[in-house]
């Protein structure tokens, strides 16, 4: 596949399995407060796409600290009335699509607040993020990806929806092998979940600043630093293993 810009062109050559398939476009303002940015570089994908490895190794390489959404979820989602029993409720009820639609409001509503109150560093959003049930949701996750100082969109076979979907279900299969819970899950409707997720991340493809084609795997480490002179974007798809 030939990679491409959000605007058509030809974009560069896969890089050891990391493609960058959209080079930057024209940059948002972004405000400063005392010489640092008020905003935060996000990644944002599908379940099993890799932006928990391709975030810390992107943290690492531009010396910001990173933020995985995943871990603080139960924190984060309480302040706006999220509660655990009714989570288990709607996935009782309703499988993966039902606690998804209930969830996603909540992942939508912490990526408005997180891009401005975690500043200057690097955000691993959850992977249901990007599709939304109401007009408002989907508004304030578009807004909060416009107002990042760069959005990167990590998808394995970017393209290729069907390809992506199946390397996605194979990957959170392998992941959960050992969690009872992971294939009630995708029996329960995680798999046409995946498939909705993957359309919706391929939605989002013009709106990325990055795109991060991750069908082999990212290096869990890397060997690079801050390197000034570069662009964000080079410092970030060398971080996750271009060059």
């Amino acid at each position: 596949m030939v990679p491409r810009r959000p605007d058509g062109q030809p974009g560069r050559l896969p890089l050891r399995g990391t493609e960058r398939t959209g080079a930057p476009g024209p940059r948002r303002p972004h405000v400063q407060v005392s010489g640092s940015l008020t905003v935060a570089v996000v990644l944002v994908g599908p379940p099993g796409a890799g932006k928990t490895t391709a975030a810390a190794a992107v943290g690492r390489a531009l010396g910001r600290a990173v933020m995985h959404c995943d871990e603080v979820r139960a924190e984060t989602y309480r302040s706006y009335g999220y509660t655990r029993s009714r989570a288990d409720r709607m996935f009782q009820e309703g499988g993966a699509g039902g606690l998804h639609r209930y969830e996603a409001r909540f992942e939508a509503r912490a990526l408005a607040r997180d891009v401005t109150r975690h500043a200057g560093s690097v955000l691993d959003t959850g992977g249901g993020v990007l599709h939304q049930y109401t007009e408002v949701d989907t508004l304030r996750v578009h807004r909060a990806l416009a107002t990042a100082e760069f959005t990167v969109l990590v998808l394995p076979f970017p393209g290729d929806p069907q390809r992506c979907a199946d390397c996605l279900t194979d990957r959170v299969r392998a992941r959960g092998a050992d969690d009872p819970f992971t294939d009630e899950w995708l029996e329960s409707g995680g798999t046409d979940l995946i498939s909705t997720l993957v359309r919706a991340a391929h939605a989002l493809l013009p709106q990325a600043d990055l795109v991060l084609d991750t069908a082999h795997p990212v290096p869990a480490r890397i060997n690079t630093g801050p390197a000034p002179g570069l662009s964000l974007a080079d410092r970030i798809t060398t971080a996750v293993g271009g060059s």
